[in-house]
């Protein structure tokens, strides 16, 4: 009999709990969804596509704030990257001089935080300036690119751009090759600057891959990447270097492993034999031994 009271009892009391709360929800989504498109683009809490929406609501009608709006999100470091690209997209679409000068501050800024919107800010600035602006923006990059004080994840994206629009200064026309050859430089700062050389000094390039695969005190991955550029320009001159890395125990697996790969792809059976058999007899990396076993196997076969 208790339970048969208590059960319609706590149905009323339910009903009064929902009947007080629903007018206090539809409120406060009412006053939620009433919100500015600048609150809303802001507002971590929205969602992806609210905020996608705001901003195309903001660009159709753009006020004087908008470009600061843009360009302090753009450095939010607590911002997505997926977030941070769509900025950058609206900031293109904005089309507005003003908010490209800021974008070059941000750029140019070597000390703000935030890579990933510097790096956006090259993204944009490259598809967006005037042929007018372009020397000017040419000089500035390349001595971003040349400074080693800069960035390591940013001076390959600008060395990458410099590269693609064929870019070559006055002066200083050895400066891909003195940024390879550079030992403190970072790797990726280094394959930039051959990618650099492949594209517009081939010449230069080919007669420098032999002095960094020779290098043994070179970052191993880097001696990798100049072994396959320079398998692209394959000659005998290159032989010789592949036969004394394979020779020497001293040598990283890795590189000696491109370098076989390479003499197999490119030498004669007979001439890859030759080499590889006596390398096999004094070898005593298990790992090695395995390479050089399977390399020599397979010539057999053939």
């Amino acid at each position: 009999m208790k339970h048969k009271i208590a059960f319609p009892f706590l149905i009323l009391i339910f009903t009064i709990t929902l009947c007080t709360i629903t007018p206090l929800h539809k409120s406060y989504g009412k006053e939620f969804s009433e919100k500015a498109p600048a609150d809303v683009l802001k507002d971590p809490l929205r969602s992806f596509d609210e905020r996608k929406a705001a901003l195309n609501q903001l660009i159709t009608s753009p006020s004087e704030e908008l470009p600061s709006l843009l360009t302090n999100l753009l450095q939010n470091e607590k911002e997505s990257v997926v977030f941070k690209r769509m900025v950058s997209e609206g900031i293109e679409r904005l089309n507005n001089k003003d908010i490209f000068q800021q974008l070059e501050s941000i750029l140019f800024n070597k000390k703000s935080a935030d890579s990933f919107a510097r790096e956006l800010s090259l993204e944009t600035l490259t598809k967006v300036l005037q042929q007018n602006d372009k020397e000017n923006f040419y000089q500035k990059l390349f001595r971003l690119a040349n400074d080693s004080l800069e960035n390591p994840n940013l001076r390959p994206a600008a060395i990458g751009y410099l590269s693609n629009v064929n870019f070559m200064p006055e002066k200083n026309k050895t400066w891909a090759q003195k940024i390879a050859q550079t030992r403190s430089e970072p790797a990726q700062v280094k394959t930039a600057a051959l990618n650099y050389m492949e594209v517009n000094q081939q010449e230069e390039l080919i007669s420098l891959l032999p002095k960094v695969i020779r290098n043994e005190s070179e970052d191993s991955n880097f001696r990798q990447i100049a072994l396959l550029k320079a398998e692209r320009n394959y000659t005998d001159a290159l032989l010789p270097d592949l036969k004394n890395i394979l020779e020497s125990q001293r040598e990283p697996f890795g590189v000696r492993r491109v370098a076989l790969i390479i003499l197999l792809q490119h030498e004669s059976k007979e001439t890859v034999l030759a080499i590889l058999n006596p390398i096999l007899a004094k070898e005593k990396t298990q790992r090695m031994r395995g390479e050089l076993q399977d390399a020599i196997a397979k010539l057999k076969s053939e």
